[in-house]
């Protein structure tokens, strides 16, 4: 009953904020992901998967001589995007709607997750905390892949927890599926799978054959589930690649212009675009995963040749990921306020949580991988907040553990003192 009541208020908070935003009309999609929303309408009209128009954060055809990009994003966002395009046409109350419910059944997952990991009151209260989470509501109901990366990812930890429980094909490959379509969701989180063996080793202590037995399933599933789009990009590019946005968002991390907006509040998008476009460069000669190596490129001469602020930088995106402070700032400004207000309450009351649960490091080994993987996967690239928010889900069950074991403790000491008098 409480799991169907809390669900119901994820949802109707939801609701009414994508019937504000499509209030907006055409002004909705200025304020959500362009690229996303010009690849499904692309999909939708039948024409196929490309960004073409003012791609690339403005710079488009004049700076990359190209009327297409093919590779650019992750493709199941866009998919799902074009097929609500499909069905109800592109219209900003449909997507808010459809992104309602997904972030609205993300609740009931953090419900489960957390009574895993911890017990009821700790998954109720994260179902809870989710559900009136005032960056999701007003964040998943746009054009954003978050909310779909969200459920993706709830569901993976609970097909990893199930593997490690019952170690079977089945759920190897279960798992697998999982994570492929995380990866589709998110080409970022393909470095994941490197790290999801720590987990296992943890858990079967260190037994190769049985986390060899788990592994293999795991990978088959994973490269079958990827395996059409690498395809897919290798006929188009003789090249296998999961995306070319690699190279972009590095180059965003690590230029000039990054300190100066990173402690001004700005978009760096927005500023290094405008000093590519103003510089007498041209990438016209090149393929698309060359225009993706020359964004590389260009970062790691950067790095070589200012070393002292890459390692300042390294510690300033890291700063931003976990920052309190909304980034990249939105208007008006009472809603960088509330962002603050909540995430920072959150982020503050899971840390003493966090050290109540290092006694029983293993059973919580999992998530303070996410923590480690999300901050070391992101820092070399650029660090929005958005990047970030699906763990704020996670840190809240630690604020809500820590809370419980405080209340419990006190508890017990005024019931002692009652037995006990002195």
């Amino acid at each position: 009953m409480a799991l169907s009541v809390i669900f119901l208020i994820a949802l109707a908070l939801r609701l009414v904020v994508a019937f504000l935003y499509s209030r907006l009309g055409e002004d909705f999609w200025f304020t959500t992901d362009f690229q996303y929303d010009l690849i499904a309408s692309n999909i939708a009209a039948g024409k196929g998967y490309y960004i073409d128009g003012d791609y690339l954060e403005g710079l488009g055809r004049a700076f990359t001589g190209r009327e297409k990009i093919y590779s650019f994003r992750s493709p199941l966002y866009p998919y799902t995007l074009a097929a609500v395009y499909k069905t109800f046409g592109r219209d900003p109350l449909a997507v808010g709607i459809f992104q309602a419910l997904i972030s609205s059944l993300t609740v009931l997952l953090l419900f489960w997750i957390g009574r895993k990991f911890f017990d009821e009151k700790v998954g109720l209260g994260a179902a809870f905390v989710a559900a009136i989470y005032p960056y999701s509501i007003y964040h998943d109901v746009r054009v954003f892949d978050t909310f779909l990366f969200e459920l993706l990812l709830g569901l993976l930890i609970l097909g990893i927890l199930r593997l490690t429980e019952s170690p079977t094909p089945l759920n190897g490959m279960l798992t697998g599926l999982l994570m492929g379509l995380a990866i589709h969701c998110r080409s970022s989180f393909a470095t994941f799978t490197a790290f999801l063996f720590l987990p296992f080793l943890i858990s079967y202590r260190f037994r190769l054959r049985q986390i060899v037995r788990m592994a293999l399933p795991l990978i088959l599933a994973e490269v079958l589930v990827l395996s059409p789009w690498l395809l897919r990009n290798y006929l188009i590019h003789g090249k296998f690649t999961l995306s070319t946005y690699g190279g972009w968002n590095f180059l965003l991390g690590n230029n000039e212009l990054t300190r100066r907006e990173i402690l001004d509040g700005g978009e760096i998008d927005q500023a290094l675009s405008r000093s590519l476009r103003d510089s007498s460069i041209t990438l016209a000669n090149l393929t698309e995963p060359e225009m993706d190596r020359w964004f590389y490129r260009k970062g790691i001469e950067f790095i070589k040749s200012h070393p002292g602020d890459f390692l300042e930088l390294l510690w300033l995106k890291t700063l931003n990921l976990w920052s309190i402070r909304l980034n990249p700032p939105t208007d008006p400004p009472w809603k960088g306020l509330i962002y603050s207000l909540s995430y920072g309450t959150v982020l503050f009351l899971s840390l003493p949580g966090i050290a109540i649960s290092l006694k029983k490091w293993r059973n919580f080994f999992l998530l303070y991988l996410l923590f480690i993987y999300f901050t070391v996967s992101y820092v070399p690239f650029i660090t929005l907040s958005r990047y970030r928010k699906p763990l704020d889900p996670y840190l809240a069950m630690f604020g809500i553990y820590g809370l419980i074991h405080l209340y419990q403790k006190i508890s017990w000491r005024r019931s002692y003192a009652k037995v006990y008098p002195t």
